[in-house]
């Protein structure tokens, strides 16, 4: 496979970086599936242990070519009984005298059922005089009980005031779903809903997830049997291959716009 690196004016490199980095996790920008949507639990148990981490190329793919955008890790660690689940991305090029473009999160979740505990993310990125610009945001889970009978999103951004979010029944963080999906009994012609809760748009949405087929896959980590599975929310559909084989790696995440591929172990 042929990926090219082209030079962007730095805005446009910087917006689009951050732009394809979010879109490479979260399924928020697609339009929401019905609120009736029957959910469930979908995690059955980590395939992964503490101390894994995994390299990734990110590749624009909106304009027909393959054009390289950045580089990603994943990255799993046992922390305080928690499971520590990290995403870093940094843009391939940087102009010179500029700080890089970077998208680096952490969420914590419970490693017996994957219930989201509170993440943590910051986005930099640059202005259109090539100035840097740092976004923080900070979230947590609020269980429900007494007067509160449904569990809670609480969200603030750069310090602000926290703003919350009641949550429906069989959630997930949208933030854990690269390592959800490794988690999930996949089989072909399986097929389930479940409530993945954005706490960067702060709303949650009925994520449709089917496995019509397993497939081979080529990456730059090499040629592997995966189970393709697909994501619907409302008319839109996404596409991820997750490796048959433990501990089932997601392989390939595209989004549409922009994929994200695994690279070999250094």
């Amino acid at each position: 496979m042929t990926i090219t690196l082209r030079s962007f004016p730095a805005l446009r490199m910087a917006s689009m970086l951050v732009a394809l980095l979010t879109a490479a996790v979260l399924l928020g920008a697609c339009a929401g599936a019905s609120t009736s949507s029957e959910t469930v639990d979908v995690f059955v148990g980590s395939p992964f242990e503490g101390g894994e981490s995994l390299r990734y190329e990110v590749v624009d793919i909106g304009g027909g070519d393959r054009v390289l955008v950045g580089y990603g890790t994943l990255a799993a660690d046992a922390e305080d009984g928690r499971l520590a689940l990290r995403q870093t991305y940094v843009e391939a090029e940087t102009p010179d005298g500029a700080t890089p473009v970077t998208d680096e999160v952490v969420v914590w979740v419970q490693p017996d059922t994957f219930r989201p505990l509170g993440g943590e993310r910051t986005v930099v990125s640059r202005d259109g005089n090539g100035r840097s610009e740092t976004t923080r945001y900070a979230w947590s889970y609020v269980a429900g009980g007494g007067e509160d009978k449904e569990p809670r999103l609480v969200v603030s951004r750069d310090g602000g005031d926290e703003r919350s979010l009641r949550l429906r029944d069989h959630y997930y963080d949208n933030e854990s779903s690269l390592w959800l999906w490794r988690s999930i009994d996949l089989v072909e012609e399986y097929e389930a809903y479940y409530v993945s809760a954005n706490p960067v748009e702060r709303n949650q949405q009925a994520v449709n997830i089917r496995v019509p087929q397993i497939e081979t896959v080529t990456v730059p980590a090499g040629e592997f049997e995966a189970y393709r599975l697909l994501f619907r929310t409302g008319r839109a559909v996404r596409t991820a291959w997750i490796e048959a084989a433990a501990p089932h790696r997601v392989l390939r995440w595209d989004n549409g716009q922009s994929v994200l591929e695994l690279l070999p172990d250094e």
